[in-house]
């Protein structure tokens, strides 16, 4: 599978944090890691995922994955795959995104707001991993998953 992202294994708790493991693959890349299920369900994140790949399917430009939300009502620290359609090529970067005011509240659905351009460089000119695949590779998974 070209790509695919979802839930393995089963939830458990770390010092107080409820976690649950899932599993992204881009391409040949697959990593493994946690998502805070503490306060957003495993629901929460499937629809998140369902909605930001389908709106990269309607031809929205940039969006994102969220792989661990920590505190919904603060949004202080998101770990994220943002994601940018240049024609019919997807690419995906990790990352943390911070911010430094609680106000407004996080809004999920306003992520691709605070991932901007895609940038093949950080500020002190190192190059910035990312990955990339076909928008069919998307549209497969899509017409493949169905989330429990």
């Amino acid at each position: 599978m070209a790509f695919e992202i979802k839930f393995v294994g089963d939830e458990f708790e770390d010092e107080g944090v409820r976690l649950h493991c899932l599993l992204l693959s881009i391409g040949d890349f697959a990593e493994e890691m946690y998502a805070d299920v503490t306060n957003w369900s495993t629901t929460d994140y499937e629809r998140q995922w369902l909605a930001q790949l389908n709106a990269l399917i309607q031809r929205q430009r940039r969006g994102a994955l969220l792989t661990s939300l920590h505190d919904p009502k603060v949004g202080y620290r998101i770990q994220a795959w943002p994601m940018w359609r240049e024609n019919d090529v997807v690419y995906f970067q990790n990352r943390i995104i911070g911010m430094l005011e609680r106000e407004p509240r996080f809004d999920p659905d306003r992520l691709s707001e605070l991932i901007g351009e895609r940038r093949e460089e950080d500020e002190d000119g190192r190059t910035i991993s990312q990955w990339h695949i076909p928008i069919s590779e998307i549209r497969d998974f899509l017409n493949r998953e169905v989330f429990a």
